[in-house]
C-alpha cells in the first residue's frame, strides 16, 4: 500500500484521504498514519471526512505523521486547542443543518457480508429491511456524535 501510494504522490496526487465510509472505515489508525507519513515526505497533507473516531483520530494521524491535517464539514470544536499544540489542522463547515449521505454510511455492517450484490439482494426482502430499521447499532455512535450539533437521533430518518 506504501508503495502504490508513494507512486500516486509521484504522479500527482496530492493528499491522502479517508471518511466514514466502507472500506476506509476499517483502516487501522496506525496504517493511516504509516501511510500518511509517506504523504508527509513529499510536502503534502491528510484530509478526512471524520471516520466514526472522529477529530481526536484526525489530530493523533496529524501529530503522528507530523502532517498537515484537513477536516471536512467539521464544526470546528477542538481546533484552536490542536493549533496551540502545534498541529496544522484546517476545517471547513458544513453552512446548513440538514444533509445527505450514502445509505452505506448507516446501515449495519452485517448487511456488507459477501459484497454489495448480496445487500442488493438482501434489502429486497421486507424482513431485512425491517431487522435494519430496528437495528440499534446502525452506526449510532457515528449518527449521535454528527447529530449532537442538529438535534437529536430521533430527528433523523432513513429511507428503508
Amino acid at each position: 500500500m506504501k508503495a502504490l501510494l508513494e507512486e500516486a504522490i509521484k504522479s500527482g496526487a496530492n493528499a491522502l484521504s479517508t471518511d466514514a465510509y466502507a472500506p476506509a472505515y476499517w483502516a487501522d489508525t496506525n496504517e493511516i498514519i504509516e501511510l500518511s507519513k509517506i504523504v508527509a515526505k513529499y510536502g503534502d497533507l491528510y484530509t478526512t471526512h471524520l471516520r466514526s473516531f472522529g477529530f481526536d483520530e484526525a489530530i493523533e494521524i496529524g501529530e503522528k505523521a507530523k502532517i498537515p491535517v484537513e477536516v471536512a464539514h467539521y464544526n470546528g470544536k477542538g481546533v484552536k486547542e490542536a493549533r496551540a499544540r502545534g498541529i496544522n489542522v484546517t476545517y471547513n463547515a458544513y453552512p446548513c443543518t440538514a444533509g445527505s449521505s450514502f445509505l452505506g454510511q448507516i446501515i449495519p455492517f452485517w448487511l456488507y457480508e459477501g459484497g454489495v450484490d448480496c445487500i442488493l439482494e438482501r434489502i429486497k426482502h421486507d424482513d431485512t429491511r425491517e431487522k435494519i430499521r430496528k437495528d440499534p447499532k446502525i452506526r449510532v455512535q457515528y449518527v449521535d456524535k454528527q447529530q449532537s450539533a442538529r438535534g437529536s437521533y430521533e430527528t433523523s430518518s432513513v429511507a428503508c
